[in-house]
């Protein structure tokens, strides 16, 4: 269960109130009502309870407090316990008492003791819980509680989890382990060891978190470690745990909590029935809290609430009765021939059949083909096969297989062909992309025909936002199904091993398994794509899906590099990184490494005195930002950016990039990602060619690298302005698209709109800071994001933001309409119906709201050019596909890369530029300009 809680049915959610009190009291400036009383801390409290409510609908719902003047147990054994404490603050105390009324208001049950802690009623109710199998939340961030934290990510039932609402942060065993070093089971014995200054529990004096964990991991638990002292080499340690034995002890009785009494209230007496509005606006009125009743998501007494976005397990209806059974998978040596077409005749009499081939690696394009496992789904009862999975072994190398009759790859492929291509088969498959890739490979070449549904794909499709489009968490949401993931047979780590070593009678079972999901959960998928509209089914079937084969075709192709122009490249910058060091040492009068933060805090802000703006857990903030605003104060900080940045340069690129080579075609292949961005860009990785710098000399030059073969030409196209022209489309601002249809030069129309000067008398500099207003526009770019860009005070960037929206005035309704259309639906959306969730717009934290404006603005337009430049990909392929002296090669961002034989440069332009100035039809002309060359610079000019 990674990730979010889950909620709804089967949840219990405790809230710690008190940390919820104090922390809204806090983070929030002083409000006061109209009385003048303090109210932030209720304006937070019920704030965060809602979004709970509202996010995950928890069928058992609890509010915890402490009493006031509580006769806590563990005062009777340690008199100091939270001594030091300091008193409640005077703003916060009559806001208590308001908290506990807004509960009741809100109909949230809630309880307290005088003998007990909230803690311990949490935990009580925990095990409770726990023991009716119900998802736990514990809705906090103490760290006692985590003592209660427990169960496999995997399992949602019995798991116990805290979840911080104002991080929106899970706290899981991962986390714990991460945090202290122990698990939840050794949580307390640690603090019992190294004290809590918070509640003021001694520990032992001297030990702290580090030297506890160590002790823990060496002799298992508190009662181990002072049964052996004596072994403690360390002196002083030694010492201290023999005389403070019983002080350690006793903190760990202070620490435990306690879950063995009667609950003042029974979990079946705490379901969430929601609030009454009538009985909200008599008590939040008088506060001044219309914010909380604008907000609120009613139950009981009618009201109103804006939709909230469907995740894509909300959006479907389960697949109930969901039956894939791993075991029941056949293993079909080589020598079962006739068994495989026996299984090849009943897929096509069915007319379906999903299809999985299993590598030896991660890497489609160098791993080997190890294994193919099919399945056919019983239509007509979903969730059901018709028979089970078969598994056709190839290359396992397992000892234990020795005897196996495994199918030679070119034979097996050869026979799976006619199945493969028959377009009349409707066929079923996960990450078809990777799929193809395998499937084009020199000895194999099948490519599939009639692909009805990729589960990734269209997992991707219907809610771009979903963070896991993977088969293991699609049949979990959508089915109850849990599946062992990859690293379950071949395991992590230092113990991985390929999938060929893992013996065909555990990979057999878990490919099979993997295939029936497939063939279970691909009709499923498809018909909720078909459910989503006609728009959605275009831009899958029409966009999505002939996509896939386009990249498998582009990484299986690659591009050349030009190892000795990268080497000359890589020599050069170590000689100016070595030079920026010494410069910075010169500054220094000492030797400092640059890139130790520790190191450059010190130099910085205790040796030369600049201001210290922000500090991070480990010391001084040295990253990006701050150093960017010192800049001006002293030169050493210039060369310290310049050392970081071309440091980053050699080693990410220049000295990466040939190690990346493929030793078997001598060329570079990156990894397309079709399902990764939410806004429906692609993305790419080994190397991330997206990510190549732009803005500087020896970020452009590093493209000096990518060359075409002998006799042939590099040829760039590149869309001109594309999601200024989108925006001028869906804006429908006349000044914006006159720009375009005008061929002007659209910024230095911005600029005379903004500096209200004629066009002809702008000056470079106005020109730049247009087009720093343009484009950061679309990304919902603030005052500070753009003063930053152009080094410019923050109130002048503001002016000329301002202006923008005046001179410009149909982007700026734009801009609204598309912020208030994605609070109502819960949505932003793209010309061709991409849709992408924005919870963040429901979010408590003004931050995470500002967020998800943003998202509203910008995904319309950059995910409407990511969808025009894959509609051309499509159709560009489609073109060159006999055109032999041709080959598209990449796609960064808005361009497309080619290799073409030096006298056919012209022709290609001709055939190419046409379709993709065609792949949409927009209110304003798309532009689009290349380059040819005998590298990618010199190409892009």
């Amino acid at each position: 269960m990674s990730g979010r809680p889950t909620g709804g049915v089967g949840s219990l959610f405790l809230i710690d109130a008190n940390n919820f009190l104090y922390r809204a009291y806090h983070a929030l400036p002083m409000l006061t009502a109209p009385d003048g009383r303090p109210v932030n801390a209720v304006h937070g409290y019920v704030r965060m309870v809602q979004a709970v409510r509202k996010e995950f609908a928890p069928q058992h719902l609890l509010a915890v407090f402490d009493a006031a003047g509580s006769k806590n147990w563990r005062r009777e054994i340690y008199p100091e316990y939270k001594a030091t404490r300091p008193p409640v603050p005077e703003d916060l105390r009559p806001q208590i008492s308001l908290v506990r009324e807004a509960t009741e208001v809100l109909s949230i049950p809630w309880v307290e003791d005088e003998q007990y802690e909230a803690d311990d009623l949490i935990a009580a109710y925990t095990a409770k819980g726990v023991e009716q199998q119900l998802e736990v939340v514990i809705l906090s961030s103490d760290k006692d509680l985590m003592q209660l934290v427990r169960g496999p990510d995997d399992v949602r039932e019995g798991s116990v989890r805290l979840w911080d609402t104002m991080k929106n942060r899970r706290i899981g065993p991962d986390e714990v382990v991460a945090k202290f070093g122990v698990g939840p089971a050794k949580l307390g014995d640690l603090l019992a060891l190294a004290g809590d200054s918070s509640d003021n529990i001694p520990g032992v004096p001297g030990i702290g978190p580090k030297t506890a964990t160590g002790l823990l991991e060496e002799y298992g638990d508190l009662d181990g470690i002072l049964a052996n002292t004596a072994k403690i080499k360390q002196k002083k340690r030694r010492e201290r745990l023999e005389t403070h034995a019983d002080d350690a002890r006793m903190s760990r009785e202070l620490v435990a909590l306690q879950t063995d009494y009667e609950l003042p209230k029974p979990i079946e007496a705490i379901v969430d029935k929601g609030a009454d509005r009538a009985a909200m606006v008599e008590f939040f009125e008088p506060l001044g809290m219309k914010s909380t009743l604008a907000g609120a998501v009613t139950v009981r007494g009618g009201g109103s609430r804006r939709v909230a976005p469907r995740t894509l397990a909300e959006s479907m209806t389960k697949l109930e009765g969901l039956e894939v059974d791993k075991a029941s998978t056949q293993i079909v040596e080589a020598k079962h021939g006739a068994q495989l077409d026996e299984f090849a005749a009943a897929a096509r009499a069915a007319g379906h059949l999903a299809f999985e081939v299993e590598l030896s690696g991660d890497d489609p394009l160098r791993a080997d083909p190890i294994g193919v496992a099919l399945a056919i789904p019983a239509i007509d009862k979903p969730g059901k096969l018709a028979r089970p999975p078969i598994y056709l072994p190839i290359g396992h190398r397992s000892l234990s297989d020795a005897g196996t009759e495994q199918w030679e790859p070119g034979a097996l492929f050869e026979r799976l062909g006619p199945l493969l291509r028959d377009a009349e088969l409707r066929k079923y498959t996960h990450a078809l992309k990777d799929q193809e890739v395998v499937l084009l490979r020199p000895g194999i070449e099948v490519m599939p025909a009639g692909v009805a549904v990729d589960t990734m794909l269209v997992s991707y499709t219907l809610d771009p936002a979903r963070a896991d489009h993977g088969l293991q968490g699609l049949a979990k949401d959508l089915g109850g199904h849990l599946i062992g993931n990859r690293e379950s047979i071949v395991g992590k780590g230092k113990k991985r091993v390929g999938f060929d070593q893992v013996d065909v009678a555990i990979a057999g079972p878990w490919a099979g398994e993997r295939a029936g999901l497939i063939a279970t959960l691909g009709p499923h998928l498809g018909a909720a794509v078909r459910e989503a509209g006609e728009q959605m089914v275009k831009l899958y079937e029409d966009i999505e899906l002939p996509l896939t084969e386009v990249l498998a075709r582009l990484e299986r192709r690659g591009i050349l590099l030009d190892v000795a122009e990268l080497e000359r490249q890589a020599a050069e910058l170590g000689e100016q990184i070595d030079a920026l060091r010494e410069n910075i040492e010169a500054e220094a009068g000492y030797a400092v490494d640059p890139n130790s933060p520790k190191q450059l805090g010190k130099l910085l802000f205790e040796d030369r005195g600049l201001p210290a703006k922000r500090k991070t857990k480990t010391g001084y903030s040295t990253d990006a930002q701050t150093l960017d605003e010192l800049a001006l104060l002293d030169p050493i900080v210039k060369y310290i950016l310049d050392f970081r940045s071309l440091t980053k340069l050699k080693g990410t690129y220049l000295d990466t990039l040939p190690t990346l080579i493929n030793p078997d075609t001598g060329r570079l292949h990156t990894h397309f990602h079709q399902a990764v961005a939410a806004t429906g860009r692609l993305s790419s990785s080994e190397p991330n060619l997206q990510n190549i710098p732009i803005r500087t000399e020896q970020g452009r030059r590093i493209r000096r690298g990518f060359i075409p073969p002998e006799g042939m030409t590099l040829v760039t196209l590149d869309y001109s302005q594309i999601e200024l022209r989108v925006l001028a489309h869906l804006s429908k601002d006349p000044n914006l698209s006159k720009a375009f249809h005008d061929g002007a030069d659209v910024h230095r129309r911005t600029a005379a709109e903004v500096f209200e000067v004629p066009e002809a008398e702008v000056t470079d500099e106005q020109r730049r800071v247009a087009k720093a207003v343009n484009f950061g526009v679309i990304y919902g770019q603030s005052a500070f994001g753009l003063a930053r860009q152009l080094g410019i005070p923050q109130g002048r960037a503001g002016k000329y933001i301002k202006a923008y929206f005046k001179k410009i005035p149909g982007v700026a309704n734009y801009m609204t309409a598309l912020i208030d259309m994605a609070k109502d639906t819960g949505f932003a959306e793209t010309i061709f119906g991409r849709r992408r969730r924005i919870p963040e717009l429901r979010r408590r934290t003004a931050p995470a709201r500002a967020y998800g404006e943003r998202i509203a603005r910008n995904t319309p337009i950059q995910g409407s050019a990511a969808d025009i430049l894959k509609i051309a990909m499509v159709e560009v392929e489609r073109l060159l596909a006999d055109k032999p002296w041709a080959r598209m090669l990449l796609t960064v961002h808005d361009e497309l890369i080619f290799e073409c034989e030096t006298d056919k440069v012209e022709a290609l332009v001709e055939l190419v530029k046409p379709a993709m100035e065609g792949a949409a039809k927009l209110d304003v002309p798309l532009l689009v300009e290349g380059g040819s060359g005998p590298n990618w610079e010199d190409a892009k000019g």
